[in-house]
C-alpha cells in the first residue's frame, strides 16, 4: 500500500509505493490529489506486474527512435547528418 502526501513549500503531490524492499518517491506533477492517486494505483500495478513502473518500452517505435537520432545530429551539427539522411532514415527499412 502506498501512500500520498504534500512536501512543505510544494504544491504537487507526491506519492511512495514499495519496489521489492525499496520505497519510491516520486512527483505527481500536480496540485490534484485525485491525479496522484490514479499514478500510484498505476505504480503499484505494474509492481504487482513485475514491471518498472511508469516506464512504457512497450510504446517506443523505431521511426521515432530514427528520428530523435536525426534530430540529435542536426542540433548538434554532426559531420555525417549527411549521410545519415542519405540512408532515408527513418524510411530505411521500406
Amino acid at each position: 500500500m502506498g501512500i500520498i502526501y504534500k512536501k512543505k513549500g510544494s504544491p504537487f503531490f507526491y506519492y511512495a509505493f514499495y519496489q521489492g524492499k525499496k520505497q519510491v518517491h516520486r512527483s505527481s506533477r500536480s496540485t490534484s490529489e485525485r491525479v496522484a492517486r490514479q499514478l500510484l494505483r498505476v505504480a503499484e500495478g505494474d509492481v504487482a506486474r513485475g514491471r518498472i513502473p511508469s516506464v512504457n518500452f512497450d510504446r517506443v517505435l523505431f521511426d521515432d527512435l530514427c528520428e530523435s537520432f536525426l534530430t540529435d545530429y542536426r542540433i548538434n551539427d554532426k559531420k555525417s547528418i549527411d549521410k545519415a539522411e542519405r540512408n532515408n532514415w527513418p524510411n530505411s527499412a521500406e
